[in-house]
């Protein structure tokens, strides 16, 4: 372009842009060839480009890249979809989809099948959302060094996890809580302003000490605070409890945690395992070894009528410690 508004011939500028291995190939075409456009294209393409199948490879593995536009993203697919014969447009939504990151890609596709978007609508709906990611992230970022801020896994995804002592609910943004329902709910924060909320859900959260926990959250459909989740004291206490050093060291497990269900008796002792949630009795025999097999055939004894509601009671108060899952 630079050549037709100067009026200069591109042929007597091309070999002065070229280095290296690509100066090689123009200097061994012959001289016609030089003067070629078409020709010393031709000549770069056979030397350089990649060949249809690693291409294609190329293009199945083709991911946006940290602080890549959508635009060039896309410019990126049809180039390598272009060396291995093309691809139909839809292919090329799919594979756009495909490689965008995994909260961004969730969204897209959920747009997509509500409302059926082309090829440009995709990349249109996939500049707004990066761009909103985007200043999340600039906004996590200012947080970090006044609050604290650390990432867990949320349903086997890392996310960024605000810890608000401050709070009893834990708030989740709507991408990163596959299983909720809507439920007009107002939440007031500490200022006094009121957060809608579009429901409730629930989430598995595993810390970086392995303790998972299974916790009811808050669901909005804008990040609260910059950050994909805040953890607010249910699920801080779900979790083991939490020592905050410093707004960029926070260390999970750090309270003393209530000690297991232990329970005592003449004949037999019961312990409960918290981690693996089971249940584990032995009996105490007389001789202290017992038998290798146990013939009894009877899963549970009858209840005296007498003392059928203090046993029904006591179940109760089971499960609701969580003890015993019906």
């Amino acid at each position: 372009m630079l050549c037709q508004l100067r009026g200069v011939a591109a042929e007597t500028v091309i070999p002065l842009r070229l280095a290296g291995g690509a100066f090689h190939v123009w200097s061994q075409l012959p001289a016609a060839s030089r003067c070629s456009l078409t020709a010393v294209r031709d000549a770069l393409q056979a030397a350089f480009a990649l060949d249809e199948y690693a291409a294609y490879e190329a293009f199945a593995a083709r991911r946006l890249m940290p602080g890549e536009s959508a635009d060039v993203f896309l410019a990126d697919l049809r180039r390598l979809a272009a060396l291995f014969g093309g691809v139909p447009e839809r292919a090329l939504a799919c594979a756009f989809v495909a490689g965008l990151p995994d909260s961004v890609r969730q969204m897209i596709r959920a747009g997509c099948r509500a409302d059926g978007l082309d090829l440009s609508s995709v990349l249109a709906r996939a500049r707004a959302v990066l761009t909103d990611e985007r200043l999340s992230a600039a906004a996590a970022a200012a947080l970090s060094g006044a609050l604290p801020i650390t990432r867990l896994h949320v349903d086997g995804r890392e996310c960024t996890v605000l810890i608000d002592t401050g709070s009893t609910d834990t708030i989740i943004y709507a991408p990163f809580c596959a299983q909720w329902r809507r439920r007009v709910v107002r939440v007031t924060t500490i200022s006094g302003d009121d957060l809608k909320c579009s429901g409730i859900g629930s989430v598995t959260v595993e810390a970086p000490t392995g303790h998972r926990a299974a916790l009811e959250t808050l669901v909005v459909e804008e990040r609260p605070l910059g950050v994909d989740m805040v953890l607010g004291v249910s699920g801080i206490s779900a979790l083991g409890g939490v020592t905050v050093l410093s707004p960029s060291v926070v260390r999970f497990c750090g309270a003393v945690c209530r000690a297991p269900p232990d329970i005592e008796t003449p004949d037999f002792r019961v312990q409960f395992n918290a981690a693996a949630r089971k249940w584990s009795v032995a009996w105490k025999w007389s001789d202290g070894i017992g038998p290798q097999c146990l013939t009894n055939a009877v899963p549970q004894y009858a209840v005296p009528p007498a003392a059928r509601h203090e046993f029904e009671t006591e179940l109760d108060d089971w499960i609701e410690r969580e003890w015993l899952v019906p």
